[in-house]
């Protein structure tokens, strides 16, 4: 009997332990959660604020050489130019105040992709020009890369040594507009697969990488601070809950928050080249850098309707507060329209690389 009650009462106080670890683990996970929503919310109040984007074209015109394998496999009739003559104006928000996204149609071979490329800068366009925000996209002939505008805009001020960036800072100093970014159904594809390079890394310490490389480890501790507000923020306005934005692998994510952690990316990709000459967080004035530029060339299209109108949800969101300039190529446009809460600013057809009117 003796025996018994003693194991009887090291059960009971076994037992009475892990009950206190359980309490004890529940109460760090509820402070972690705590934290991560009281960050959330000091994110939503950092100074930095996100103009709405513009994408201007005039005249566009893009042409490409007739190759042997052109001649012998393209389907398509063969036209002189695979764009001709497109002048655009694209904006997020209008002066009405109304936000959206501008869809992009046509069948296979109008010039859907063709639009999109030269919008980014990734190709010379044969005559016409692009302006970002009011500034002429240039190009390196040698090179055939996109480069940032030159032209000093109004919309930033100089701010010297008070940057956030440190040595790379003259290199980069040219770099004041954001970059247009296009999304296809390949872009950070690898980052949310189970086999991707960074395995133990949580969606915003991926983002915050993302930045780092961007700026070669050269950021201060403000600019660390106003970066993770920054994707905070874009990952708040996307749709990604704090939670999973601090404490999941990509990989983890639902179907639907996987595609809004890749748009996440293209956002923070296109606004970085902007922060090079944001002042500290020492400054007690606000500052301004133009929201993202984002090309989705047919992303959505693969997916259910299901996953793709919440995913356009989350790109209406930055459009309304991030001001960001979305454009769709997509051969799906009821995803968008079906759903009464997506506003669709433009909706553009293409046809044989001109836009039906």
């Amino acid at each position: 009997m003796k025996a018994l009650a003693t194991n009887v009462c090291l059960h009971y106080r076994t037992s009475s332990m892990l009950y206190l670890l359980v309490a004890v683990a529940s109460a760090f996970l509820f402070a972690a959660r705590l934290n991560i929503c009281v960050n959330a919310f000091n994110a939503e109040s950092c100074p930095l604020k996100l103009l709405p984007s513009q994408i201007q074209c005039t005249e566009l015109s893009q042409s490409y050489p007739e190759t042997m394998f052109t001649k012998l496999f393209s389907s398509e009739p063969r036209r002189a130019y695979a764009l001709e003559n497109v002048t655009l104006s694209l904006c997020c928000q209008e002066s009405s105040g109304s936000s959206g996204v501008t869809l992009l149609v046509g069948a296979s071979g109008s010039g859907k992709s063709v639009l999109l490329r030269l919008l980014a800068g990734v190709e010379i366009p044969t005559s016409g020009v692009v302006q970002i925000n009011g500034e002429k996209l240039t190009y390196s002939k040698s090179s055939r890369n996109f480069r940032a505008p030159t032209k000093h805009s109004s919309e930033y001020l100089d701010w010297g040594s008070k940057t956030i960036v440190g040595t790379n800072l003259n290199e980069r100093s040219h770099e004041r507009n954001v970059q247009p970014i296009i999304i296809d159904r390949y872009y950070q594809k690898d980052s949310c697969s189970a086999s991707n390079s960074h395995p133990r890394k949580t969606v915003e310490g991926y983002l915050m990488k993302l930045g780092r490389d961007y700026f070669n480890g050269d950021l201060n501790q403000d600019g660390e601070i106003l970066l993770s507000s920054l994707i905070r923020k874009i990952t708040s306005i996307a749709g990604i809950s704090p939670l999973d934005s601090s404490s999941c692998q990509p990989r983890d994510l639902s179907v639907s928050n996987q595609l809004l952690f890749r748009i996440a990316c293209a956002c923070v990709e296109s606004v970085l080249p902007a922060l090079s000459l944001v002042p500290s967080q020492g400054t007690s004035q606000d500052f301004c850098v133009f929201g993202p530029v984002l090309l989705l060339d047919e992303f959505l299209d693969s997916e259910s309707t299901v996953v793709a109108q919440r995913v356009a949800r989350g790109l209406h969101s930055l459009c309304l507060l991030a001001g960001a300039a979305v454009v769709i190529a997509t051969h799906k446009p009821h995803h968008f329209t079906a759903d009464s809460s997506i506003v669709v600013q433009q909706k553009i057809t293409l046809v044989g690389g001109r836009i039906l009117i």
